[in-house]
This record gives structure tokens, C-alpha cells and sequence, in this order.
């Protein structure tokens, strides 16, 4: 999802988070939707992170396992999804995923908080999505 450049590596005196890397800048890999998650580990100290993941499943498995800790999830959707000349950082409300024509394929719906949805293939209707195909549903208790 996100490339970097080696020799552009941080570092930061003071600040060990075992593996961690870190860089000022990187570049997206692919022209593809991507999640921005706000979150904040229940009984840690005050401050807010976030994590920027790459697919629907990263979403999904990451709710599953910090739910409680989720402040805010936005869905951040290039111009040829959400119908517009510019990239656009909106909140989520649900993910739906649907078969596609395609043998072993799937398409994903992004249900925006204001109602709206767009699809990561066009589609006629985004309207009449069952309940049944929800893929994740987020409840984030501070709106």
C-alpha cells in the first residue's frame, strides 16, 4: 500500500517501539481506497493513533480486535470511486461486500455516515445493498 525510500528513514532519539520504522513522507503504491483508523488503547495514556490500512480485510481485522479502542474510521477513496476530480477523507459507517460476475470475485460497497456509498467497481445502484452482505459494520461511539 505505502512505499518508502530507505535512506529517508527517521530517526528519533528516545523512541523505541520494537520494529518500528519510521519516515517523514511516503508514497501510495497503488491508486486504491485505503482506511484511515483514529484509535486509542483503553487505559493508555490520553493521546490518540492511527493506523492506515490497505483493504477492507485489514479493516475488518482490526476492528475485531481493537473495536472498543476506535474512535474514528474513514474511508479515503480516489477520484475514479467517489466520482470527483480529488482524493476525499470521509467518515465510514459500513463496509457491504457482494459477489461480482467475476469466477472467485467480490465487490466492496463503502457506506459513508452521510448515507452515500461508493463501490471499488461501478455500479448502477448502490442503493439496494441487503443487510445480509454487510462485511463490517463499525459503531464508533464518539461521532
Amino acid at each position: 500500500m505505502i512505499q518508502t525510500i530507505p535512506s529517508d528513514e527517521l530517526v528519533l532519539n528516545g523512541i523505541k517501539r520494537g520494529d518500528l520504522l519510521v519516515w517523514d513522507h511516503a508514497f501510495l503504491q497503488k491508486n486504491n481506497t485505503w482506511f484511515y483508523v483514529d484509535w486509542c488503547e483503553k487505559g493508555a495514556q490520553a493521546y490518540s493513533e492511527v493506523i492506515m490500512l490497505g483493504t477492507p480485510d485489514n479493516l475488518r481485522d482490526f476492528a475485531e480486535h481493537y473495536s472498543q479502542d476506535i474512535r474514528a474510521v474513514y474511508v479515503v477513496t480516489p477520484p475514479h470511486i467517489n466520482y470527483s476530480n480529488e482524493w476525499k477523507f470521509q467518515p465510514l459507517s459500513a463496509i457491504y461486500e457482494i459477489p461480482s460476475s467475476l469466477e472467485s470475485c467480490h465487490i466492496f460497497i463503502y457506506e459513508l455516515k452521510d448515507g452515500n456509498r461508493y463501490a471499488d467497481l461501478r455500479m448502477e445502484d448502490l442503493r439496494s445493498i441487503d443487510e445480509d452482505k454487510i462485511f463490517i459494520k463499525l459503531s464508533i461511539e464518539n461521532d
